[in-house]
């Protein structure tokens, strides 16, 4: 965990440490509350790769607990040429969205499932990915879309959420959130 006060900037990672799985539901709740208080984030990146374990109950809650806080979510299928199952994983991750958010009718655009300006879901890859045994090397790719659209919309929220300010006021306060993308999940 990384807090800075001067500076407006905080970043958490949980890591898929041995024995994370075995956090008391409660305690993970009560910390990441915590977290949120303190930090005031507008983005949270929750990241799974293929054939990773995550229990289903505490990313929808995590997903609701963001929403009930404002809170920007995107959820990445990571490591996106490593699994043939990457495709299930989205659909499985996109199922979760759904069930938090029912009312929201998804759509795709250029491989970034959007669940309105509240959620969206993609897949990256932050190295390049070579399979000798094919021949076949892929370039890293998402990364930017991901950044961009978690900020962008992370941002717009953050500008409606204060129309009264004015529009110099809200620029400088968005400028001022622009690099607080919290709280991040890697499993």
């Amino acid at each position: 965990m990384e807090y800075s006060e001067e500076e407006s900037s905080y970043r958490t990672i949980f890591w898929d440490t041995p024995g994370i799985e075995s956090w008391h539901e409660l305690d993970v709740r009560r910390h990441i509350t915590s977290l949120i208080e303190h930090t005031h984030p507008i983005c949270m990146i929750y990241c799974a790769s293929p054939g990773s374990f995550a229990k289903l109950e505490q990313v929808k809650w995590l997903l609701l607990e963001c929403h009930r806080q404002n809170i920007f979510s995107a959820v990445v299928c990571t490591n996106m040429w490593a699994g043939r199952n990457r495709r299930e994983l989205v659909n499985e991750l996109c199922e979760i969205i759904q069930s938090v958010h029912p009312t929201i009718e998804p759509r795709e655009e250029d491989g970034v499932i959007y669940f309105d300006r509240v959620t969206l879901c993609m897949m990256v890859n932050s190295e390049t990915y070579i399979d000798e045994e094919f021949d076949l090397t892929k370039s890293p790719s998402g990364i930017n879309e991901l950044i961009f659209d978690s900020v962008t919309e992370s941002q717009l929220k953050l500008s409606l959420a204060s129309l009264g300010a004015t529009s110099t006021q809200t620029t400088e306060s968005i400028d001022q959130y622009q690099t607080r993308i919290i709280v991040k999940c890697v499993i």
